[in-house]
């Protein structure tokens, strides 16, 4: 699994288990809106960028590759589901409140909340849904596990040419300010 997002993604895809060594046998595309763009990689500095993203399909011959990437990276793809999980369940205990004409209270709902890794994330989440009801959301909302991918992800772009601020731009779109990156 990769050490850039957990799964089997461009980084074990072609770098680990192909062992590429000339990228000009690959083209390579990515869905964005209604249609695929090809993407321009030269080197493994460019294909950095797309480290953690799935592949969708790959089809190979004796001449090359032609790859197509998922739309977003899986780091962004697993963190919403994740995060996700947690809105769909505040606003499960929120409608159970309302069902027993009761206020939803975020104090109380994170004080039920046993064992929980994530229980400051829970708590963002469980606030948002009491402030805006059942038009809550987790945009902007990030976790330690998918910054710890990040991190491993800007470090690496970094390692491979690129200028501490394109890497910061691409690796954290939000701004780096917006992303909890206390990784103790």
């Amino acid at each position: 699994m990769s050490k850039f997002s957990g799964k089997c993604d461009v980084y074990d895809s072609i770098v680990m288990i192909r062992e590429a060594t000339d990228l000009s046998r690959y083209k390579f595309y990515i869905w964005v809106g209604d249609r695929y763009h090809k993407l321009d990689i030269k080197d493994f500095k460019d294909l950095s960028k797309y480290y953690p993203y799935l592949i969708g399909v790959m089809v190979a011959d004796k001449e090359g590759a032609t790859v197509v990437l998922s739309q977003n990276s899986f780091i962004d793809s697993e963190e919403r589901e994740h995060i996700g999980w947690y809105l769909r369940d505040a606003l499960a205990a929120y409608k159970r409140a309302k069902r027993w004409h009761e206020a939803f209270s975020a104090e109380k709902y994170c004080e039920e909340l046993t064992w929980e890794p994530n229980k400051e994330l829970k708590r963002i989440v469980a606030e948002r849904v009491e402030r805006d009801g059942v038009n809550a959301n987790i945009d902007g909302l990030h976790d330690r596990m998918h910054n710890c991918f990040r991190k491993k992800w800007y470090e690496e772009m970094v390692r491979l040419g690129w200028s501490e601020v394109e890497a910061e731009r691409w690796v954290y779109p939000d701004g780096i300010d917006k992303y909890n990156l206390s990784f103790d």
